[in-house]
């Protein structure tokens, strides 16, 4: 297994598999001087991003370098980090809690915006562990 850095994707056409689906070939410029294709279902090659680092293993054929990207079991990469921003992850929470707020007072009688909006603050500093 080799690690090194995606300089350079270029997109290499398309092939079909025996089910039928659609893969897209990418031709790969490693920062260690390796070249080769890599193969992917998605159009855009997300999982491939110039500038990530990875691990892969490289094969010859007749066809050229085959490059084989190693997906390493909760290793973080630009397309599968999970983790968000905090601003992100509060928008989401307080978009959460205000959701909620709305369901728990729904049928409340005098409910107002005010109402709904101080459950959904106690209902923020419970997630929050506050």
């Amino acid at each position: 297994m080799k690690t090194s850095k995606i300089l350079k994707k270029t997109g290499n056409g398309t092939w079909n598999t025996k089910q039928g689906e659609t893969m897209y070939a990418w031709e790969l410029e490693m920062e260690n001087g390796d070249v080769g294709t890599d193969n992917t279902k998605d159009p855009d090659g997300k999982n491939l991003p110039e500038g990530e680092t990875i691990d892969y293993n490289i094969t010859e054929s007749d066809k050229g370098n085959k490059i084989q990207k190693v997906y390493v079991p909760g290793q973080k990469s630009a397309s599968n980090d999970t983790s968000l921003d905090p601003t992100r992850q509060e928008s989401i929470e307080r978009q959460s809690t205000l959701k909620s707020a709305v369901e728990y007072t729904n049928g409340t009688q005098g409910k107002t915006p005010e109402h709904v909006i101080e459950v959904a603050k106690t209902f923020l500093k419970w997630i929050q562990n506050k």
